[in-house]
């Protein structure tokens, strides 16, 4: 997917079309991931976005390469019986707030999030089947990613997680700062699209 169409203007269209809540207000953020149509299994294939106002009212998007999905080592050995929790796209509102992921900052799950379980270890991401919702899964938003001769992989970083490499992940953290200076907010939306949306 071309990043320069992650545009504040097309993400606020793009959620007011589906009917999700799109924040206006200076560091009011917009944050979420866009999962690629064609993927490469265990790579930072997907893009995680944040966009707000800033204090002098210009539309800023944050972007990131990421992934939206479980690496391939939890794929083929699921730490949940049920298998490997894949998230199914939509607005997951109050879903994350700062907290700790292996004792480094990240935003945890405090809200419902719905997703697949992939519990078949074909190292194939399965998008069908029974859903699962709940607020107990630990899906996180953290930093994550293993550079191998010059490409990041996912590897067993995430079980489902959403995330981007460390500095990025800190940039994240930093705004989140300024969202919880101006307007008092500490829990964070979460937004998954599908690069399809922005067909």
């Amino acid at each position: 997917m071309d990043k320069a169409l992650i545009t504040y203007d097309t993400l606020k269209a793009i959620h007011t079309a589906k009917g999700y809540i799109w924040r206006d207000g200076i560091f009011d953020l917009n944050i979420g991931g866009i999962r690629a149509t064609y993927q490469t299994p265990d790579l930072f294939d997907d893009y995680i976005y944040c966009a707000y106002l800033s204090p002098i009212g210009e539309k800023i998007v944050f972007t990131m390469m990421a992934t939206t999905k479980p690496g391939d080592y939890w794929l083929t050995a699921p730490m949940n019986p049920l298998g490997t929790f894949i998230m199914k796209p939509g607005q997951y509102i109050k879903s994350h707030i700062k907290g700790l992921h292996y004792g480094k900052p990240a935003f945890v799950q405090f809200g419902d999030l719905t997703g697949w379980r992939d519990n078949n270890r074909d190292h194939k991401l399965d998008f069908t089947g029974k859903l699962y919702t709940g607020n107990n899964f630990a899906v996180n938003i953290h930093r994550m990613g293993t550079k191998i001769d010059g490409t990041t992989h996912v590897k067993n970083q995430s079980a489902g997680c959403q995330g981007g490499e460390e500095d990025n992940i800190e940039q994240l953290l930093y705004l989140y700062q300024q969202m919880v200076s101006t307007n008092g907010r500490t829990l964070l939306d979460y937004t998954l699209l599908e690069e399809v949306d922005f067909a």
